[in-house]
């Protein structure tokens, strides 16, 4: 297992950390996402082989921005 903290732009309320939580815990591997709009930061556990693209596509998808 492997602890990650990802910055998310534009997360703005809690719903916007419950989207980009759930986003993340959809994928295969990932144990937990812990997301923070106060400080545009998540939090995750992910298994060995979850790679950074899988995660960032996922938050993209849920219509949230990574800092370039």
């Amino acid at each position: 297992m492997e602890r990650q903290t990802i910055t998310v732009e534009d997360m703005n309320c809690t719903g916007c950390e419950q989207t980009v939580t759930k986003a993340l815990t959809n994928i295969e591997g990932v144990r937990r996402a812990d997301a923070d709009h106060e400080t545009d930061e998540v939090e995750v556990v992910v298994s060995d082989d979850t790679d950074e693209e899988t995660l960032a596509t996922a938050i993209y998808d849920a219509g949230f921005d990574l800092p370039a």
